[in-house]
């Protein structure tokens, strides 16, 4: 569940891109790729929270197999709007 506390949110859940207001909350399946994300030039503060379905500890192909599948693009990939080689511009989260 995620939860925006203050601040303006955005949120990519699968294909879809949500704007979340503060004091919105927003429950995610399991199964979902999901991306919280700050494209605006003011701070956002979010509860997340959630549990895991699966067993856990797990072993490093499980391990590698579960980031792959809520990474589908890599854990470092940008949103496109956050993307310089999307947007054209210099995102602050890159070194």
């Amino acid at each position: 569940m995620y939860v925006l506390l203050e601040g303006t949110g955005r949120l990519r859940v699968d294909d879809t891109l949500l704007s979340v207001e503060p004091l919105t909350s927003v429950l995610v399946e399991p199964e979902s790729v999901r991306q919280v994300f700050n494209d605006t030039s003011g701070a956002a503060l979010w509860l997340i929270g959630g549990v895991p379905t699966e067993v856990f500890p797990l072993t490093g192909d499980q391990h590698a197999a579960e980031r792959d599948r809520l990474y589908p693009d890599g854990v470092e990939a940008l949103p496109p709007e956050l993307d310089p080689k999307v947007c054209g511009q210099q995102s602050s989260l890159q070194a």
